[in-house]
C-alpha cells in the first residue's frame, strides 16, 4: 500500500487505487470521510481527539 504523506487537516481526492479498502482503514481509524460530487473528502480534524 503507498504511503500517504497528510500535509494539511483536509485531503480531497477523485484518483486513489483500493478506495474502498481506504475508505474503510481510514473509518477504522475514526477519521471522518464522505464522498461528494465524485470527491473523496478526509477529515483529519476528528482524529485522535474528542
Amino acid at each position: 500500500m503507498p504511503k500517504i504523506t497528510v500535509l494539511s487537516k483536509t485531503i480531497k481526492t477523485n484518483k486513489m487505487p483500493n478506495i474502498a479498502g481506504f475508505i474503510q482503514a481510514m473509518k477504522d481509524m475514526g477519521v471522518k470521510v464522505s464522498t461528494k460530487d465524485g470527491e473523496i473528502v478526509i477529515d483529519l480534524c476528528h482524529l485522535g481527539g474528542k
